[in-house]
C-alpha cells in the first residue's frame, strides 16, 4: 500500500475522532500508555497488524488536519509545564490572599 493510495472514505471522520486525544496533556499521555499496554497484551502478529493500521490511520488523520498527539516526550514536557503553571498560580493566589488578609487585619 502506497501513501498516495490512501483514499478518503466516510469512516475517515470517525477515525479522526478516535485518534483525537484529550487536550489535557496528562490525560493524553495516560491514553497512550493504556493503548501501549493493550498492544503489549496482543500476540506478535496481531500487534504488528494493529500498529500498521494505526500508523496509516494517523497519516490519514494528519492529512485531514486532525492534530494527533502521539509523541510521549512532548506530552510529558507539556504536562510538566502545565503543572508548573498551576503551582505558580497557586503561589500567586496564596500571596494575594495573605496580603489582603493582612491589610484587612491592620485596618481593624
Amino acid at each position: 500500500m502506497a501513501f498516495s493510495s490512501v483514499a478518503e472514505s466516510s469512516s475517515s471522520n470517525r477515525q479522526g475522532n478516535r485518534l483525537k486525544s484529550s487536550s489535557n496533556p496528562s490525560q493524553a499521555l495516560q491514553q497512550i500508555v493504556s493503548r501501549k499496554e493493550k498492544l503489549a497484551a496482543l500476540p506478535e502478529e496481531k500487534r504488528k497488524q494493529v500498529e500498521e493500521r494505526e500508523k496509516w490511520e494517523k497519516a490519514a488523520a494528519r492529512m485531514e488536519g486532525v492534530k494527533v498527539a502521539d509523541d510521549e516526550t512532548r506530552l510529558k514536557k507539556a504536562a510538566k509545564r502545565k503543572e508548573k503553571e498551576k503551582a505558580k498560580g497557586k503561589k500567586a493566589w496564596c500571596a494575594l490572599c495573605s496580603h489582603s488578609f493582612l491589610s484587612v487585619v491592620s485596618q481593624v
